[in-house]
Formats: C-alpha cells, structure tokens, sequence
C-alpha cells in the first residue's frame, strides 16, 4: 500500500510538470528563473519575459507615453522581468522635457484626473499616483527580526508577493517626469533587490515602502 501511495504521488507530481499550464513553471525554470532586463530605448514598448505579458503590457501602456518623445530630453529607460511568477517586472522611464509650456502640457495630459501629492521621498517632487500597493512575503515584524539576525530557514527578506505601483512624478523646477510600474502577481520568487532601479532612484528601503504602502 505505502508503494502504491508513493507512486500515485510521483504521478502527480510528473502530471503537474508536464502541464502547460499559463503560469506553470518548469523544473528547469524553477531551479533557474529566466530574467531579462533592458536600458535600451530602441526596446521601448517591448514589454516581455514574463508568463503573462499581455496583463503587463496593459498595466504599463495603461499610462506610459506610447513612445519616446522627440522633445524628451535626458531619458533613462528600464526594463526588467523575471520569468517565475505569473509576472514580476519593472518599467522605468525618466526625462526632461526644456520648453516650460510643452512641459507643462505634458504633464496635464498625462496626469488629468489624478490628485497630486507630495512625493515623500524627494520633497522637490510631486506624485501622481495610480495604484500604489507592494506586499513583501515576509511583513511580520516578528519574522522580519528573526530573518535579519540570520535564523536558520529564512531567506530573502525582499520577495514580492504582490505588486501593483504605477505612478508619475513630476519635479518642476527641473522639468522632469518620472513614470514608474512594478507589478508582480502570484508572488514569491520575484524580489526587490532585481526590480529596484526606482528603489536605488531615491534610496528606497523596499521594506519601509512595504509598511508604508502595502494593503
């Protein structure tokens, strides 16, 4: 009996395996996770390496401009995804826009119906915000302290279990425009020590962020 109970569970797990299922990885992708990242504004709009690319193309296009701009001056461009969860990816994209009136246009459009608040982070700053939700895997305190003095069986106390930041600050007196998406879905194995060119823009503390804008 206990054979025929071991072997039923190997069959599962082999079924499970074999699926093709949409977020399903395999054992392969599970021991090395495929990432991509990209600062190349040639790629723009190319928004892939995740299992469910369609949804982050909609977060992302849901808000960014549909293209680099001719008047974008300064632009710094990212993009990275991790293929393990779902979807793990972040999109940044930052520029100067020189005349005031277009500047000042830009951000009207792109920021209509959306109250804008002081950026906490950066007081020159205003933020526009979407969707600000970002849950740590670990957000007990509790863990969090044992997890940092190095008790054994815990790891990586920056693992994402869910994601959605979509936002657009605005510093005026320099002209700039910051548009920043993270998403992560079905979380766990996608962390913010990879998605973390807006943390390391303001020097972020991924688990401070967590506390002050999770659920």
């Amino acid at each position: 009996m206990k054979n025929i109970k071991v072997l039923i569970l190997i069959c599962l797990i082999c079924s499970l395996l074999c699926l093709n299922g949409c977020f399903f990885p395999s054992l392969e992708e599970l021991l090395t996770p495929q990432t991509y990242v990209t600062t190349d504004i040639d790629e723009y709009d190319v928004y892939e390496g995740n299992y469910d690319n369609e949804t982050v193309q909609e977060m992302i296009n849901s808000f960014f401009p549909k293209k680099i701009g001719d008047d974008f001056e300064n632009v710094d461009y990212s993009y990275k995804a991790k293929k393990f969860d779902a979807y793990g990816f972040e999109a940044y994209l930052e520029f100067t826009i020189e005349d005031p009136e277009e500047y000042a246009e830009f951000v009207n459009e792109y920021t209509e119906g959306i109250k804008g608040t002081n950026f906490p982070y950066d007081d020159a700053y205003t933020e526009y915000i979407i969707e600000d939700c970002f849950e740590l895997t670990y957000s007990d305190d509790e863990i969090i302290s044992g997890l940092v003095n190095g008790e054994e069986g815990w790891e990586d106390t920056f693992a994402i279990e869910y994601a959605d930041v979509r936002k657009i600050i605005c510093c005026p007196d320099e002209q700039r425009l910051i548009f920043v998406a993270i998403g992560v879905f079905d979380g766990g194995g996608t962390d913010a020590e990879f998605l973390c060119t807006y943390f390391n823009r303001f020097d972020i503390n991924p688990r401070e962020y967590a506390h002050g804008r999770g659920w």
